[in-house]
């Protein structure tokens, strides 16, 4: 195994993480932190600030399980990271009642949109 698939493989989540777990160190966790920095950057006074970190989306008629398995049949395809890594997932559902949640309360700041029980499968 190369010297870089080792490093990728090392830095798969292999534990539950909250809001306040420490970041990763790769291309995709470093554009959120971008993203989350800029959204916060300017102060909005009369505006609720409001970030859902949005896991994994399935749902039985519809979610992202559904053109993955499509892109699978054309041989397009393929494992992310080592395969053993945590994902996050919530139910179209859940994160419907979530949206809802956050619109109809007092919330601000930071909220991970997941299921309680991510997976390693």
């Amino acid at each position: 195994m190369k010297k870089e698939q080792e490093d990728e493989r090392d830095e798969d989540t292999r534990e539950e993480c909250d809001e306040k777990a420490p970041h990763g160190k790769r291309f995709s966790v470093e554009v959120c932190q971008r993203w989350e920095e800029a959204f916060f950057a300017v102060d909005h006074p009369e505006t609720r600030q409001v970030v859902l970190r949005i896991g994994f989306v399935l749902g039985r008629d519809g979610g992202a399980l559904e053109p993955l398995q499509k892109l699978a049949r054309f041989g397009l395809g393929g494992k992310i990271g080592s395969g053993k890594q945590y994902i996050s997932w919530i139910h179209m559902e859940d994160l419907n009642r979530m949206v809802r949640f956050a619109l109809e309360h007092s919330l601000e700041g930071v909220y991970n949109a997941t299921g309680s029980s991510p997976s390693d499968q």
